[in-house]
């Protein structure tokens, strides 16, 4: 996979159009299985209530049963396909549930200081190209499928006017203090006078880079503190982190 993570560069994944729409569908499929096989239960269960308590003949009640698994059944056999075929092809073809294009989107490096936005059209051809320091980061808010903000983080070029979303790497929330810490996050990575940011996904890399090895030397840091934790403890740090982003503005 196309992607780096890593003490020097960080470019998230750009996956294809058909990657993208194999995870979509299978994820409603999961919702649309799930709702309609308990709408049929609650249906066969008013029928019932009905058919009890003498409110509807035996030919009612089976009429009803009859109705609700023609409205029900065919939703829920094909959401059961898409789910458990999205299944399959994750675990068969990996390459083509999780296909990667061959052009990046963006890149951030630390060791050069640039922020690199890719041309989509174009594999691996610039864009633009200038130090982090240059670009302003705002949320972008839109709603969702029922009406509520939905926030994005984007980065800007006030001289150049290009903007790239960062949608790939830190995913679009309701929380926006989420993206916040994320700003700060990428604001420590791209400083290289500090430590890199101690997140769990670094920690194999921390000792590569040179700041980052001396003030954990001096301040001797577990060179296994995330690994070796143990699931209660990040489970209560992460608590401590969503209380922290709840109250980010």
């Amino acid at each position: 996979m196309k992607v780096r993570y890593d003490h020097q560069v960080m470019m998230p994944p750009n996956y294809t159009a058909v990657a993208k729409f194999l995870y979509i569908i299978m994820a409603f499929s999961v919702v649309g299985f799930y709702f309609f096989a308990f709408g049929f239960i609650f249906l066969v269960a008013v029928d019932l209530f009905y058919w009890l308590f003498g409110r509807g003949g035996v030919e009612e009640f089976y009429l009803g049963l009859l109705m609700n698994l023609w409205l029900c059944l065919p939703v829920v056999m094909v959401c059961l396909f898409f789910w458990k075929g999205g299944r399959f092809l994750e675990a068969k073809k990996p390459t083509v549930f999780y296909g990667m294009r061959e052009a990046p989107l963006w890149q951030l490096n630390r060791q050069t200081g640039l922020f690199t936005i890719f041309d989509p059209k174009n594999a691996w051809k610039t864009r633009l190209e200038a130090p982090f320091w240059e670009f302003d980061a705002f949320l972008q808010s839109s709603p969702d499928t029922q009406g509520s903000a939905t926030y994005s983080l984007i980065l800007y070029h006030p001289f150049q006017r290009i903007r790239q979303k960062l949608d790939a790497q830190f995913p679009p929330t309701k929380m926006p203090g989420e993206l916040v810490a994320a700003w700060q996050f990428l604001q420590r990575y791209m400083d290289v006078s500090q430590p890199l940011p101690d997140v769990p996904g670094l920690e194999i890399h921390r000792h590569k880079d040179p700041t980052t090895a001396a003030a954990d030397q001096q301040q001797g840091r577990n060179p296994r503190y995330w690994r070796d934790m143990d699931e209660a403890s990040v489970k209560k740090i992460q608590e401590e982190k969503y209380r922290k982003n709840i109250r980010l503005r």
